[in-house]
């Protein structure tokens, strides 16, 4: 089985996890500046690129699971909107590339799932300190742990696999011990992605 996890926002990652042969491939989702009028500059995913991304990687996918989000209240209205567009972009994104894939709407409802981030991290005993989450995931996966440095300095990379893997134990696979999941091949460069491990 194939699934693809996904952490949710314009620094966000997603990560290929192979059941069985425990392969893992991990991608840093397209971003670009965007220049606001008031002389702000504000990070924000490249949906183009995205749309483009997601259609390769979906190719070989069982089941998707993205990190589910809504407003923080804490948060300014311009940022606010600019993780909401975000996330929509992943979700159709993701949509797109698997009815292009299925052609049957049914197919592709019943291979995306949300997960919020308090429930998967809950599950792994985890807290919202995410030096806690990538500490985690270098234990678990160690030989994979280069890249949490690679693809965000807010350990997205480790955030998407340990979404791939709760994926995978809530689908009933049952997850290998501590530092058998592998990297995926050679770094190599891809059009719309760069595979980091």
């Amino acid at each position: 089985m194939v699934i693809l996890g996904i952490d949710s926002d314009a620094k966000g990652s997603a990560a290929l996890l192979t059941t069985g042969a425990w392969l893992l491939d991990v991608y840093a989702l397209p971003n670009a500046v965007k220049h606001l009028k008031s002389g702000k500059n504000r990070l924000h995913l490249d949906y183009p690129a995205l749309a483009a991304t997601m259609a390769d990687l979906i190719l070989s996918v069982d089941a998707v699971w993205i990190e589910d989000q809504w407003s923080r209240p804490s948060q300014d209205i311009g940022a606010m909107f600019t993780f909401g567009q975000g996330f929509g972009d992943i979700r159709t994104a993701v949509a797109a590339a698997l009815f292009q894939r299925f052609q049957n709407l049914q197919d592709v409802r019943s291979r995306i799932h949300f997960v919020s981030g308090a429930d998967w991290k809950g599950a792994m005993a985890l807290s919202s300190d995410k030096n806690h989450t990538r500490e985690f995931a270098t234990n678990y996966l160690p030989d994979c742990a280069h890249a949490w440095k690679l693809v965000s300095k807010h350990t997205s990379a480790a955030e998407a696999t340990l979404i791939a893997t709760y994926g995978a134990a809530q689908m009933g696979v049952k997850l290998p011990k501590a530092g058998l999941i592998k990297p995926d091949k050679v770094p190599t460069r891809t059009t719309h992605a760069l595979r980091l491990i």
